[in-house]
């Protein structure tokens, strides 16, 4: 206890944010999903990636990807009728849909890989209309604008470096001017003198 204006306080303890330690995913039923759809259909790929997605491509691209955080991604919308269920979250990623490891089954997967529609024609169904909404075109846009802004700094720094090889030379050449100037004005004077 510490005392303050004459009456004890409890001392101040500081809260510290514990690291939250991730789960490792169990890809265990995925992987065998995977293996199933493998062996049914030709010319799929099973790819994994440097996060550790579990990823299935056909020659147009992705079909669907088991990420690490226990979610799966399909490159379609899965429809229930005509109600849209496993929508992903927020507006940006409309064309996708996002299901949970526990929800993922083979009938899903099999009707992604015999979708005649790519992702990219989904993209464009989604978002032809206002390419802004759009999660990728908001991705690109910002590495956009980071080279920009990186091109921009080495283009400044090119330009300080040439201000100061500049300056350098300057410098040197008014010392030279001011070497010579001296020499010329001893030389007067030791006329004026003799």
């Amino acid at each position: 206890m510490a005392k303050r204006n004459g009456q004890e306080t409890k001392a101040e303890v500081k809260k510290v944010m514990k690291a939250v330690v991730a789960e490792k995913v169990d890809y265990t039923d995925v992987r065998k999903l995977f293996n199933k759809v493998i062996t049914m259909n030709k010319g799929l790929t099973l790819v994994e990636n440097k996060h550790g997605a579990i990823q299935i491509k056909n020659e147009d691209g992705l079909l669907f990807s088991a990420r690490s955080d226990g979610r799966m991604i399909i490159t379609h919308p899965i429809m229930d009728g005509k109600v849209r269920v496993f929508k992903h979250p927020g507006d940006k990623w409309d064309h996708l849909s996002q299901v949970p490891f526990k929800d993922v089954t083979l009938k899903m997967l099999e009707a992604r890989v015999k979708d005649p529609k790519t992702s990219s024609d989904y993209y464009k169904s989604f978002y032809a209309k206002d390419m802004a909404k759009s999660g990728l075109f908001q991705k690109a846009e910002a590495a956009r604008n980071r080279v920009a802004k990186l091109k921009k700094e080495a283009g400044s720094k090119k330009t300080d470096a040439k201000v100061v090889i500049r300056e350098a030379k300057e410098a040197k050449a008014s010392k030279k001017n001011a070497k010579i100037t001296a020499k010329a004005i001893r030389k007067v004077a030791a006329k004026a003198v003799a």
